[in-house]
């Protein structure tokens, strides 16, 4: 004698746990689609107030202060005879000279401390921002990446010699500098 299958409701137990089965894989697959999406979601929060922070950057006068340090430099290095630049590059040391003596000269217009502080500022904010998981790392990538390995070639050396005297000074800047890399 053949034993008849278990039922329930009509059908067969069999055809009840495929049906769970099923529903069970498709509540994985929403679980992880809704995971996609808030994770888009904040993404795009994030890219927003990155988005606010370069409207910051431009409408408070923030990268005028930075293209005006960037000018200073540039006219030093423009002073400079081209055969002497390239005799620098060649040379890991001359380099470095120059660099300093570039650094040295431009920290000493009066105009450039408080261009250089302002600057210092918004990189601090922005980098907080960034560490935080508050702006995105890749928008601030796109915008700054190039301003601020430009800015910290030149005045790397003065931020580490302040961070001697001031512990703390710049780290938003630094810590920028690694999410950017």
């Amino acid at each position: 004698m053949t034993e008849k299958p278990q039922q329930f409701l009509g059908l067969p137990s069999w055809r009840w746990t495929v049906m769970s089965n099923f529903v069970t894989v498709l509540g994985a697959f929403g679980i992880l689609f809704g995971v996609y999406q808030y994770t888009q979601q904040l993404e795009a929060e994030r890219a927003s107030r990155t988005l606010e922070m370069i409207e910051t950057w431009r409408a408070e006068g923030y990268r005028e202060d930075f293209v005006a340090l960037r000018s200073s430099v540039q006219d030093l290095l423009d002073a400079i005879p081209p055969e002497d630049l390239a005799l620098a590059e060649q040379s890991g040391r001359a380099s470095e000279n120059l660099r300093r003596r570039i650094l040295s000269r431009v920290m000493a217009d009066p105009q450039t401390e408080p261009r250089f502080a302002n600057t210092i500022y918004y990189f601090n904010l922005l980098g907080l921002c960034v560490e935080a998981n508050l702006c995105s790392t890749s928008t601030a990538r796109i915008f700054f990446d190039d301003t601020l390995s430009g800015f910290l070639q030149v005045f790397e050396p003065e931020i580490q010699a302040r961070q001697t005297a001031l512990p703390g000074f710049a780290e938003g800047v630094l810590l920028l500098r690694e999410r950017l890399q």
